[in-house]
């Protein structure tokens, strides 16, 4: 994939890049399509989230 395709497909920017005729529904759907299913690939990474949890782990606190 060239990097201009990149960026428009890019997860991030795609409705902004469809709502300016820079990128067509069906471009995006076929990019979709063709993208490689990574399910098999994947690794699950747990790592503590303490502004989501609530939590004070994780701080820097002189305190501690």
């Amino acid at each position: 994939m060239k990097l201009e395709s990149a960026w428009l497909t890019d997860v991030r920017v795609q409705a902004r890049h469809l709502k300016k005729g820079l990128l067509e529904p069906k471009q995006l759907e076929k990019h979709l399509k063709d993208l490689p299913d990574l399910v098999g690939q994947m690794e699950i990474v747990s790592m503590p989230q303490p502004a989501i949890d609530g939590g004070a782990e994780g701080t820097d606190d002189a305190d501690g």
